[in-house]
């Protein structure tokens, strides 16, 4: 199992509620291999994969990658990487691990914050190649019509307020 993560923020170390996130999910999959598409030169001990590289590769490709526009460079990013790379699950840095996920081959998600793709590479190309380019996917969940993992995954967890400014 792959579990992919990315961080193009600035903040330095992460703010302690992401970064409870994401020792959870080192805790709860020891045995997986986790890479980082970020700009900093660590993350949490991961495999970098350095993001002005990746966002290159998407442009030749004819997919978004704009770097400076995080959502939607970090929306179209995470499709295009489960179109190219099976059995990873990628999870936004404020995703909390409820317990422990079993790696099937069908593909799941919990809304577009954790999201595995198995040995499915075909639904994620074509949901990316349906967006326009620089699109936020948030309003298109539902459109992702895979099964739901949410019992195993939550975004931005209720404990997490106490950390973060809440409007």
């Amino acid at each position: 199992m792959n579990i992919l993560f990315i961080w193009i923020g600035m903040v330095e170390p992460l703010y302690d509620w992401r970064s409870r996130c994401i020792f959870r999910a080192k805790e709860m999959y020891p045995d997986a291999k986790f890479y980082c598409v970020t700009t900093l030169k660590d993350f949490y001990g991961m495999e970098i994969l350095d993001a002005v590289d990746i966002a290159e590769k998407m442009k030749v490709q004819g997919y978004y990658g704009d770097i400076t526009q995080f959502i939607p460079f970090s929306d179209a990013l995470r499709f295009w990487w489960l179109s190219k790379q099976s059995n990873t699950l990628y999870m936004d840095t404020d995703t909390w691990c409820i317990k422990p996920f079993e790696p099937q081959d069908e593909p799941g998600k919990a809304g577009i914050e954790a999201i595995w793709n198995g040995n499915d590479k075909t639904t994620f190309k074509d949901f990316l190649d349906r967006r326009k380019n620089g699109e936020i996917f948030v309003g298109y969940r539902d459109e992702l019509d895979i099964d739901d993992l949410s019992e195993y995954f939550e975004h931005k967890p209720e404990w997490s307020k106490k950390y973060r400014k809440v409007a």
